[in-house]
C-alpha cells in the first residue's frame, strides 16, 4: 500500500485506486465494503474505505473506468485480491470517454427545457454503454440510485433513463418484467427527491420523467412472452409510480384516471383474487386520497376501508410490519374522510 501511495504522490494529481476480491460482483464494490478509494489533492493523499451502503463514486467516468477494470482482470483464477489503479480516463477505449460528455449533455438538455434532445442524447449514451462496457441494467439502475443520494437528480434521470432502456434487452421475461419495473419506481423516487429539493421541477417530471415511464408501461403491456398475471401485475406497479409522479406535479384528474386503469386491469386479470395482491390496497388508498383531496369524502371512506381489508389479506408482503403500517395508514385515512362526511350530514 504505501508503495501504491508513493507512486500516487510522484506521478499523478489525481488518480482512483479499488481494490476488489476476485469473487465480488462489480456493483457490490461500489456500495459495500470491498470498494476504496485514493485520490490526491493539494500534495495530500486522502484513503476512504466504505464502511456501509454509502455513496463514493462521483461520476459516470469514474464508474466506467472501474467497470472496464474489473472487466479486464474477471476470468483470472486467483486466490489473492486485485489492486488496480484509473487515471483519469487513460484506461478507457476513446469512444467510452464520450460517455460524461453525453451524459453533460443531457442534463444540459433537461435544464434547457430540450427533452427531445435529451431522449436522443440518452439514447446515445444507452447504445455507448450497451456496445462498449460488460455491464448489467441492474449495475446501472444502483449507479442512478446512488446519483439521487449524492443530490444529482437531473444525473440520476438520465442514468435510470439508461437502465431502463438496459433492461428491455433482457431475454428472461421475468427478469426484464421485474427490471423495467423497479426502473420506473427508482424514477418516481428520483422525482420525488428532485421536486422537494426545487419546485421549478415538476416541468422535468411532467415532460421527461413520466413520458419515460410512460415508455415503461407500453414495453410491458407488449411483452406477450410474459404470462398475463406477471405481465398486469408489473403494470399496475408501473400505473402506481406513474400516478404517484402525477401526484407530485398536481395532476388530480389525470391521477384518478391513472388508478382507475390500473384497477380496471387488475379486476379484468385476476377477477375475485386481485386483494391477494400488495399493489391493489395501494392502488386502492390511493384513489381514496384523489376522492378525498376533491372532497368526495363518502367513496374516499370506502375506498380507504376496502384498501385496509385488502392489505391484510395480501399474501405477497415480505415484511409483516410494512403490512401492519399500510393497514394503520388506510385506516387513519378512513376515519379523517368518514369524519369529514359526518359534519357534511350535520351541516
Amino acid at each position: 500500500m504505501k508503495t501504491y501511495l508513493k507512486t500516487f504522490r510522484q506521478n499523478l494529481p489525481k488518480v482512483h485506486a479499488f481494490y476488489t476480491r476476485p469473487t465480488a460482483k462489480l456493483l457490490s464494490h461500489v456500495h459495500g465494503r470491498s470498494l476504496m478509494r485514493i485520490y490526491t489533492k493539494s500534495g495530500k493523499t486522502s484513503f476512504f474505505h466504505t464502511q456501509q451502503k454509502v455513496v463514493v463514486v462521483q461520476n459516470l467516468l469514474t464508474l466506467l473506468c472501474y467497470f472496464y477494470c474489473v472487466n479486464r482482470i474477471r476470468n483470472q483464477k486467483s486466490s489473492k485480491p486485485h489492486f488496480f489503479l484509473v487515471s483519469g480516463s487513460s484506461a478507457l477505449p476513446g469512444t467510452v470517454r464520450d460517455a460524461p460528455k453525453l451524459l453533460k449533455k443531457c442534463k444540459t438538455s433537461l435544464q434547457t427545457k430540450k427533452y427531445e434532445d435529451a431522449t436522443n442524447v440518452a439514447a446515445e449514451l444507452t447504445r455507448l454503454i450497451g456496445k462498449y462496457i460488460d455491464t448489467t441494467a441492474e449495475d446501472v439502475r444502483l449507479f442512478g440510485k446512488s446519483l439521487r443520494y449524492d443530490e444529482c437528480f437531473l444525473e440520476s434521470i438520465v442514468v435510470l433513463a439508461v437502465a431502463s432502456a438496459l433492461s428491455k434487452t433482457i431475454k428472461n421475461p421475468a427478469e426484464k418484467l421485474q427490471q423495467v419495473q423497479i426502473c420506473a419506481g427508482e424514477i418516481k423516487n428520483t422525482n420525488k427527491a428532485m421536486i422537494d429539493d426545487d419546485a421549478n421541477s415538476k416541468v422535468i417530471v411532467k415532460e421527461y420523467a413520466l413520458p419515460l415511464m410512460r415508455g415503461d408501461l407500453r414495453h410491458v403491456e407488449n411483452m406477450t412472452a410474459a404470462s398475463e398475471q406477471n405481465r398486469c401485475l408489473a403494470e399496475s406497479w408501473i400505473l402506481h409510480r406513474i400516478e404517484l409522479s402525477l401526484h407530485l406535479v398536481g395532476e388530480l384528474p389525470e391521477q384518478e384516471q391513472t388508478l382507475l386503469d390500473a384497477l380496471k386491469r387488475m379486476d379484468e386479470v385476476f377477477g375475485q383474487g386481485k386483494d391477494k395482491y400488495q399493489i391493489y390496497g395501494h392502488l386502492l388508498n390511493n384513489l381514496g386520497y384523489v376522492f378525498h383531496q376533491t372532497c368526495r369524502h363518502e367513496a374516499a371512506a370506502w375506498y380507504f376501508k376496502q384498501s385496509a381489508s385488502a392489505v391484510k389479506v395480501a399474501i405477497d408482503y415480505d415484511d409483516e410490519k410494512e403490512r401492519k403500517q399500510d393497514v394503520q395508514q388506510s385506516e387513519r385515512n378512513f376515519r379523517r374522510a368518514q369524519k369529514k362526511t359526518d359534519q357534511l350530514v350535520f351541516l
